[in-house]
């Protein structure tokens, strides 16, 4: 699962190159959110959606079938296309949350309602690599189980 990802990761990037060469460079909505959250009384989330909204890049991703439903492929791109395959292929296999065979509970974040959690990028990489690690140390024979549920 991990290399199909990796390279199915590639592609898209690869996609995503071909989709916006010869625009300008582009800022991330991680910028336009920082601006605002600086500044809320000055810089409205509705300028920071305008002007996010108003460069080429974010406007031929949302021409595109492929990337419309992106939050924000310029900041899902941003790290360069070996670490943007290496974070996909890291999160292939691990799902939200990993029951060990120890019995514990292992989770980046809390659950709450709708699929949203308190996890942050920095814990979902953490536990993705940690909980690689520990499937990786398990003995050949053992069978995995994936529950997908729903609130």
């Amino acid at each position: 699962m991990r290399a199909e990802t990796r390279h199915a990761a590639g592609e898209q990037y690869d996609q995503w190159q071909r989709l916006v060469a010869g625009l300008p460079e582009a800022d991330g909505w991680s910028t336009f959110l920082s601006r605002h959250e600086a500044a809320p009384g000055s810089y409205t989330i509705g300028q920071a959606r305008e002007e996010y909204g108003a460069q080429p890049q974010v406007k031929a991703a949302r021409q595109s079938r492929d990337f419309v439903w992106m939050d924000c492929p310029i900041d899902t791109f941003a790290p360069g296309r070996d670490a943007y395959m290496q974070q996909r292929a890291d999160h292939a296999v691990p799902g939200y949350a990993y029951l060990g065979l120890d019995g514990v509970w292992q989770a980046p974040g809390r659950m709450g309602l709708f699929g949203q959690s308190t996890d942050t990028p920095q814990e979902r990489a953490e536990y993705a690599r940690c909980m690689n690690e520990q499937l990786d140390a398990l003995p050949p024979d053992t069978l995995l189980v994936a529950v997908d549920c729903h609130i």
